[in-house]
């Protein structure tokens, strides 16, 4: 995507005048020119037409950085290194030897997927190996666009705020945009620069005035969740609410009239910000299951 991008802009230079500083924006001299306008006064015309993404994923992305818990105090870097040898490449790794963590990043997210299953749980002097993938710091949700916006006009959009490292469009189980989608930079600074110009300004993405919602990622693991072995056999307070197991209330019992009380509750709270907007299971819908792997391509 970057180098059609690149070529993208190089066209609409050839072929269209010197671009005039906003209104908002003249004045500020030669020197002072903001670099983000700039680029976006090279992207306003037609956007249809997109080529689609061919290149190769990128390398050391922040998809691929993983978080190493449970290490031994007397762990080196070296031996850390030698965990990911045959995993592919490793850059930007961290030692906290004292506390027993690390970081690390592989070259491609299938070889951090590899080791990441291939060490997680694996017993380290009497301890086993926490293994899970890092928060990426610089991930950003991107909503309220339109039907026809896809990953890589999604990519073309946000890169005038930095390089991109991924950009998708979330889809449901038919393919269809959800008018909602991920935007992953490389560095911290971009991601933090596109999140304040975006909630200041109305950046729009197609001929729609519809200004995009950009807000932090929220990240939650959703493959490996919480599994039992996180929690010591012996903690008080498992052993207090797991007295009883899954069951249904009896009609009639105090527990079934107090549980009926709590979902009440549940289905009457808003959520969602100032206009009360229900969660789905209290409107007796079930949500769609979202593709955030390819997303929606051109």
């Amino acid at each position: 995507m970057p180098g059609n991008q690149g070529d993208r802009w190089n066209e609409s230079r050839d072929n269209m005048p010197p671009p005039q500083s906003p209104r908002w924006d003249r004045g500020r001299g030669p020197s002072q020119i903001d670099p983000v306008l700039e680029q976006l006064s090279y992207l306003r015309g037609p956007s249809h037409g997109l080529e689609s993404r061919t290149v190769e994923p990128k390398k050391f992305t922040g998809r691929c950085r993983l978080f190493v818990g449970n290490l031994p105090n007397n762990f080196t870097e070296e031996q850390f290194k030698k965990l990911f040898q045959d995993f592919g490449e490793t850059a930007e790794v961290f030692l906290n030897a004292q506390k027993g963590f690390g970081f690390v990043k592989l070259d491609t997210r299938q070889n951090a997927e590899a080791a990441k299953a291939a060490l997680d749980f694996l017993p380290m002097q009497n301890k086993p190996l926490r293994v899970r993938f890092a928060t990426h710091g610089a991930a950003l949700k991107v909503k309220n666009f339109s039907q026809w916006v896809t990953n890589e006009l999604l990519e073309m959009a946000f890169s005038v705020f930095g390089e991109v490292e991924r950009a998708v469009v979330i889809v449901d189980d038919r393919g269809r945009s959800v008018g909602e989608g991920i935007v992953e930079y490389s560095r911290k600074q971009a991601a933090q620069n596109a999140l304040k110009r975006c909630s200041e300004a109305c950046f729009m993405l197609t001929s729609t005035p519809r200004p995009v919602i950009v807000e932090p990622l929220e990240q939650r693991d959703t493959d490996d969740g919480l599994p039992e072995m996180n929690f010591p056999p012996n903690h008080k307070a498992l052993l207090k609410e797991r007295e009883m197991g899954p069951r249904m209330a009896e009609p009639g019992s105090f527990e079934f009239e107090f549980a009926m009380r709590w979902k009440k509750l549940e289905v009457s709270a808003p959520v969602g910000g100032p206009d009360g907007v229900l969660p789905l299971r209290a409107r007796g819908k079930v949500a769609p299951r979202e593709a955030t792997d390819d997303g929606r391509a051109e």
